[in-house]
């Protein structure tokens, strides 16, 4: 991302201990959240502490998206979602905009205090977990995708971070 300040290899290899998984190397994970980290790092402000990091996609309904690919058209999939990586701080919920040919972190979408953003509602389903979260300045609310059961754990513990 453009912008930020560089960030301190200390913390992004801390961060990258905790919130990537080591292994095969071909895992989604480490392939989403490896590029995060750095992003991460340089806008973490000091004394706060990332509890959360997950994938999600912001768009359409995803059904919509699970259509297409049922008629192979999967390909058109980025122009309904948008993939974006969802962390949770003590202070803040942040959303960061990954790129869609090697998913890195392309712009800063939200950074809210988590005393302004609230859930609406959750929906799951077998193949993703919705998470609507309201911003109270704006009112503005932002549908969070979690797609595929592996996700799901994020999500959930997402909702019940947020909620009163």
């Amino acid at each position: 991302m453009q912008g930020l300040p560089p960030s301190d290899p200390s913390i992004a290899k801390s961060l990258a201990n905790k919130f990537v998984p080591r292994g095969f190397i071909l895992n989604w994970r480490r392939y989403v959240l490896g590029g995060a980290v750095e992003a991460l790092a340089s806008l973490l402000q000091p004394g706060e502490d990332l509890q959360l990091i997950s994938y999600a996609k912001i768009g359409v309904n995803p059904v919509i998206s699970a259509v297409a690919g049922l008629a192979y058209l999967d390909i058109f999939e980025p122009f309904f979602l948008k993939p974006h990586v969802v962390a949770l701080t003590n202070r803040r919920l942040l959303l960061i905009q990954l790129s869609i040919p090697d998913y890195r972190p392309k712009r800063l979408r939200l950074a809210e205090a988590r005393e302004a953003v609230s859930v609406v509602r959750t929906r799951e389903t077998w193949f993703y977990s919705s998470v609507w979260v309201r911003q109270r300045a704006s009112s503005g609310e932002v549908r969070l995708n979690f797609p595929y059961s592996s996700w799901m754990k994020e999500a959930r513990a997402l909702v019940s971070a947020l909620a009163p």
